[in-house]
């Protein structure tokens, strides 16, 4: 499971997509914004990212791997993951 970064999409996957071996069930989240996805409206912050990203691990019901960038790579230790699938996390940033 691919998280991008705050000011990105879930585009910024697509080039290590493509490259990808094949078996493997990639996907990437597109973050809720201003104003869209379900619930109360405004300005989203991390944990409604993170959110978001748990209840898509839940939904696809295997072991995942989450792989973030920037915001993305934040978004495990915001809402902890205990006690899902979430078997393992790579961050990165550009600093």
């Amino acid at each position: 499971m691919f998280l991008h970064s705050g000011v990105g999409s879930a585009g910024e996957w697509k080039q290590l997509f493509l490259l990808w071996p094949a078996g493997y069930r990639l996907v990437a989240i597109e973050a809720y914004r201003d104003g869209t996805g379900p619930g109360r409206g405004g300005r989203r912050s991390l944990d409604d990212y993170a959110d978001q990203v748990y209840a898509v691990a839940e939904h696809v019901a295997a072991p995942i791997s989450l792989v973030g960038f920037s915001w993305g790579g934040a978004t495990r230790p915001a809402r902890g993951f205990r006690g899902t699938r979430a078997g393992g996390l790579a961050c990165r940033d550009r600093a």
